[in-house]
């Protein structure tokens, strides 16, 4: 009986060759997108799923002001001092060259300070060496398997030495794998904490310098809310500052992105997932619309077959198996298909969202078994409707050659088909806005001048031969200035903090020099710039931004010492951080040991200017490798997810206008060809060749205005939501944006269906009549 069924649907899709290609084409198409989409999807939610006790471990949060930095010294305090607490550990992801003894080095941009226990808690396997003890001093490393690579090549690393900066020298203790791709700490390597005592010894001991982070491991079974009262009690007690401290979970911080943290940490987007799997989902919906459409269309077609079947003695029932059975092939095909698809375009995928993912991550347990199982039940939901369609005639009727057209079945498709354009419609008009979001980031003015700076880092001081380095840079043609800082817009990552009369004072924090204004073009709207004179700002004086005045209320802020410091100049308000977030207060000091060079070059021959600066560079700083990057550049890549989201927004809604499209494609075809005998009379009655196109093309398109209608106001909706909870300065929702995304769909909608009823219409009349 089953190879019976297998056999009579082979036949039917032969004897239906073009419908049967449309909706094969159209299921394989958005299979593919599916799976892609479904990767991404995965490969997001599994963030940091490698780690094994995940579900008990910790940050140490502010909750007042959403931050996840500590000082180094609460790790200290809060370890053995609770009994709910298993261990305590700290990491600080830092950036610098590393090294060997020949010479060779390597730059990581992210490698981790860690303490010793730190893989007691992020258990891992190692490669080469023990772990075991790998960070016990504070000399120990551990590298990865690809950083290992890196400097030594086939070498073993083991006991080996290598160099930060050529200042402080670490021993290679064990070799571990690569951290996974969704891993939100991708880091390079790590070395012992106990270090910056020697580096930089304020971030481990002063309680005032909050840079750290603090994981705490929790014990099985314990009352976080309890241990959160004691923490915050206690800490407030110990460092004298009014913070509510909390614990958040390590599984939150990659998707909580209202939590401040280190930059190095990667950070995903609830929203891009949720958009991910409605996007995947409407694909498949309106790839089964089109199956659903074009299966009940052609139910008259198939109409004497089930009469004949009913008169030889088939029940009801196992028509609708048969037909169900050739539901879920169909939809088994195209599954196939759609792998086959789906493995040649993941490389294109890939470079478009900037993952590395695999097809053949899908090919096992238990995803192998999802597939399956949900081939089967969209089979079923696909193949439910037009079972009892075909399956309803009444069989005297039938072989009389007498089927009634149900005006409900008619209007259902055509609700179908309307729903199919209304979700395209929406992913049109949410890639315009997209696109747009992100060029009006790139291009508003961010209330400095962010082009044809670059910056570059040294371990150098301004006080030392840092300033010779400046002079001898002013020398070459296309260097305009020049200025010493640590931070700068798009990358201030410190923060600073004291009490005044009683007041908390808490502000992002940065450091340059007297040039570093000028450079910018930054406006000081009150008081003065810092003076490179005599030195006599250094280490004394501050100045401040509108922002920093307007949160904490300050009617006389030159009356307000902070850190002991004199404010001299307050500066208009420019956007330091991304314009995610409104613009808060900065606290701007000038010292004498900052490590950042910024140089604004003429936009004329910008590759000889940079040649002439590699050439000063490896004068004054031979052992030193030369590193630069353009700011722009820098503040740009704060929008690099809302970038991938919007090109892989666009792609995939071209894909899913193709799919509707197809879908409109095979209904209109059916549709014309039930109409032949009506488009003959109609010709012989002296009916012109316009006035059937016309009939024809407006009994489709009407439906696609309708849907263009309806819209309207949802992708309003959806894109205006999006936009306020991620952007504080947004573009305008224009009219034109809809208008245009409707005046496309409708002017291919009428292209379609035109061609069609054309080549109806030029018919001869003659063989129109003959048809039936």
């Amino acid at each position: 009986m089953i190879r019976s069924y297998f056999i009579i649907a082979a036949r039917n899709f032969r004897k239906n060759i073009t419908f049967s290609l449309i909706n094969l084409l159209g299921l394989s198409i958005a299979f593919a997108l599916f799976i892609l989409l479904s990767l991404y999807i995965f490969s997001e939610l599994s963030t940091d799923n490698h780690i094994k006790n995940i579900g008990n471990i910790y940050c140490l949060y502010e909750k007042n002001d959403t931050h996840i930095f500590t000082a180094g010294t609460f790790a200290d305090y809060v370890s053995g001092r609770y009994p709910e607490v298993k261990q305590v550990c700290r990491s600080f992801i830092w950036d610098g060259t590393f090294f060997l003894e020949d010479g060779h080095f390597i730059h990581f941009n992210n490698f981790g300070y860690v303490d010793s226990n730190y893989f007691k808690m992020f258990d891992s396997k190692v490669i080469l060496g023990n772990l075991e003890n790998a960070l016990d001093g504070n000399n120990g490393m551990v590298l990865t398997e690809s950083s290992a690579k890196a400097l030594f090549n086939d070498k073993n690393p083991i006991g080996e030495t290598v160099s930060l900066e050529g200042e402080y020298d670490f021993v290679v203790n064990a070799v571990i794998p690569d951290l996974p791709e969704n891993s939100s700490h991708r880091v390079q390597c790590y070395v012992s904490i106990q270090s910056l005592l020697t580096l930089s010894n304020a971030l481990l001991t002063n309680s005032g310098n909050w840079s750290v982070t603090t994981f705490v491991e929790i014990k099985e079974n314990s009352n976080i809310l309890t241990l959160e009262e004691k923490l915050s009690k206690d800490l407030l007690e110990e460092f004298k500052r009014n913070t509510n401290w909390g614990l958040l979970a390590y599984a939150d911080i990659y998707f909580n992105t209202s939590i401040s943290g280190p930059d190095e940490i990667r950070r995903g987007n609830k929203q891009f997932i949720m958009l991910f799997i409605g996007i995947a989902l409407f694909i498949l919906v309106i790839a089964c619309i089109n199956y659903i459409n074009l299966t009940t269309a052609r139910a008259g077609s198939r109409a004497r077959e089930v009469g004949i079947r009913k008169v030889v003695g088939a029940y009801k029932q196992i028509l609708i198996k048969q037909f169900l059975i050739e539901s879920v092939m169909l939809i088994f095909i195209s599954l196939i298909m759609g792998f086959l698809l789906a493995e040649l375009s993941i490389g294109e995928f890939n470079r478009l969202a900037e993952t590395n993912l695999q097809v053949k991550a899908f090919y096992a347990f238990p995803f192998n078994i999802f597939f399956i199982v949900g081939a089967v039940l969209l089979g079923v939901v696909s193949g439910i409707y037009p079972a009892f369609v075909l399956t309803s005639f009444k069989t005297v009727e039938v072989i009389k050659g007498r089927i009634a057209k149900s005006s409900e079945g008619i209007f259902a498709r055509k609700v179908l088909m309307v729903f199919q354009f209304i979700l395209s419609l929406t992913m049109i008009v949410g890639s315009i806005v997209i696109y747009r979001q992100i060029n009006y980031v790139k291009q508003v003015n961010l209330g400095f001048d962010k082009e044809n700076v670059i910056r570059m880092k040294t371990k150098d001081e301004v006080s030392e031969n840092a300033q010779a380095f400046k002079d001898e840079l002013l020398t070459i043609p296309g260097v305009e200035k020049i200025s010493f800082c640590y931070g700068m817009p798009g990358d201030v990552g410190s923060g600073m903090y004291d009490v005044v009369d009683g007041q908390e004072i808490d502000m992002r924090h940065l450091q340059c020099d007297h040039e570093f204004v000028d450079l910018f073009g930054l406006q000081v709207v009150s008081g003065r710039n810092f003076s490179g004179e005599d030195g006599a700002d250094i280490g004394t004086t501050y100045m401040i931004n509108e922002a920093a005045v307007k949160k904490f209320g300050w009617e006389n802020p030159y009356e307000i010492k902070i850190w002991g410091f004199k404010l001299i100049g307050i500066v208009k308000d420019f956007n330091f951080q991304s314009m995610h977030q409104e613009v808060g207060p900065l606290f701007i000091t000038y010292f004498s040991n900052m490590s950042q060079i910024l140089i604004r070059i003429s936009g004329a021959n910008k590759t000889e200017v940079l040649d002439k600066i590699e050439k000063a560079w490896i004068k004054m700083y031979p052992e030193d490798p030369f590193n630069f990057e353009f700011v722009d550049q820098v503040i740009d890549q704060q929008y690099k997810a809302e970038e991938r989201l919007g090109k892989v927004v666009s792609y995939f809604s071209v894909f899913a206008l193709v799919i509707a499209f197809m879908g409109l494609l095979g209904m209109t075809s059916f549709m014309i060809l039930q109409r032949r005998r009506e488009i003959g009379i109609r010709k012989v009655h002296g009916g012109d060749v316009s006035q059937i196109v016309n009939m024809l093309s407006f009994e489709f398109v009407k439906w696609v205005i309708f849907a263009f209608i309806i819209s309207v106001p949802i992708s309003y909706y959806l894109m205006k939501t999006w936009l306020d909870k991620n952007f504080t300065s947004q573009v305008e929702l224009e009219w034109w944006i809809f208008a245009i995304s409707g005046f496309l769909v409708i002017i291919i909608s009428l292209l379609t269906v035109s061609i069609q009823a054309y080549r109806a219409a030029m018919m001869n009349p003659v063989d129109s009549l003959r048809y039936e």
